[in-house]
C-alpha cells in the first residue's frame, strides 16, 4: 500500500485578506448588521493555499499514523496541543496541514501539503475563529483538537486557551470539513 506514513499539523495564521472579505463583511452590509451571517461563516472550515508569511506558531503534530497498521478506529482521535508563537501579530485562524511518506520505495518520497512546501492541490484546511487574537513571540496557545469521520467528511472539534499579554481567551469550536473534494 502506498503511502505507508501520514502526520496531520496544526499552526496558527493570519489570513487577513480572506478573514476581512468573507467574515468581518458581515458586521456592516450596506449599514445594515448580519451577525447571524458572519456566525455560520465562522463555523465553515475551507481549504485555502496559505503564504508562509502569514504563519504565526510552529508547527505542531496532532498524529502520525501507520496506514500499513491504521483500523477504522484510529481515526477517530482527540490530542492536546500546543502552538508557540514564532511573530508578534494577530491569529484569526487555525490551519491544519498533513504529509505522507512512502517510505517503503527505493527512494523514499514525502509529499507535504505545508504552507512552506510547493503547492498541491489539496492546500491547507483553515478554521477561522470569531474574533482575531493579539499575540506577542514566545507566547502560546493550547487546546486540544478532536477528529472525527463522519462518512466522507470530517468533524473537527477545537478547543483553544491563550493567556497573553494584550488577549486572554478561551474557545470551543466544531466545524464540518467537507472532503469530497468540493471546495
Amino acid at each position: 500500500m502506498f503511502p505507508d506514513k501520514a502526520s496531520l499539523y496544526v499552526c496558527g495564521i493570519w489570513n487577513s485578506m480572506f478573514g476581512e472579505q468573507n467574515i468581518k463583511f458581515w458586521e456592516d452590509v450596506y449599514g445594515f448588521k448580519m451577525t447571524c451571517v458572519k456566525d455560520a461563516a465562522v463555523r465553515v472550515i475551507s481549504r485555502h493555499l496559505i503564504d508562509i508569511k502569514t504563519v504565526m506558531t510552529n508547527p505542531y503534530l496532532i498524529k502520525e499514523m501507520d496506514l500499513y497498521s491504521l483500523q477504522e478506529k484510529d481515526l477517530s482521535f482527540s490530542t492536546p496541543y500546543q502552538l508557540a508563537v514564532i511573530q508578534d501579530g494577530c491569529i484569526d485562524a487555525l490551519a491544519f496541514y498533513f504529509t505522507v511518506n512512502f517510505s517503503k520505495c527505493d527512494k523514499p518520497i514525502m509529499i507535504s501539503t505545508a504552507p512552506d512546501s510547493d503547492y498541491t492541490h489539496w492546500r491547507q484546511t483553515v478554521m477561522y475563529l470569531k474574533e482575531k487574537l493579539e499575540v506577542q513571540m514566545k507566547e502560546s496557545i493550547s487546546g486540544e483538537v478532536s477528529i472525527t469521520p463522519i462518512n466522507r467528511d470530517l468533524k473537527f472539534d477545537v478547543s483553544l486557551s491563550f493567556n497573553g499579554v494584550k488577549d486572554k481567551c478561551n474557545i470551543e469550536k466544531s466545524a464540518l470539513c467537507n472532503t469530497s473534494g468540493r471546495y
